[in-house]
């Protein structure tokens, strides 16, 4: 089942990592990281043991946001146990990720408006 997959949220400021949050028993590697930096790079889903790096044992899927801050979600699923079609139910999670990031951003901006 899903919920039981490992998961890691990171969080990223001009391409940088600047949060990491998991839930699960798997720690993520520095594969893991240059995979979920590429997967925010580009764009596109960056699946576990496949390039940029083949030690990744994580799945990312980059969040879009209208701000500066950028998030990736990463599932690691075990041998044999990948879902066909885990797309659906990450995209569902990331676009309320993305709502979350947005309004956050925006209300920052906002309250840095001078008053007038």
């Amino acid at each position: 089942m899903l919920f039981q997959v490992p998961v890691v949220l990171m969080l990223a400021t001009e391409g940088e990592v600047v949060s990491v949050t998991r839930v699960g028993d798997v720690e993520p590697q520095e594969g893991d990281f240059e995979a979920a930096r590429s997967s925010l790079a580009t764009g596109t889903v960056a699946g576990a043991g496949i390039h940029p790096d083949l030690t990744s044992r994580f799945d990312f899927w980059p969040v879009a946001t209208a701000g500066s801050q950028r998030a990736v979600i990463g599932l690691a699923f075990a041998p044999g146990e990948r879902p066909l079609a885990p797309d659906t139910l990450v995209d569902i999670v990331g676009d309320v990720l993305a709502l979350a990031l947005d309004r956050q951003h925006f209300r920052v901006i906002r309250d840095l408006r001078p008053a007038g």
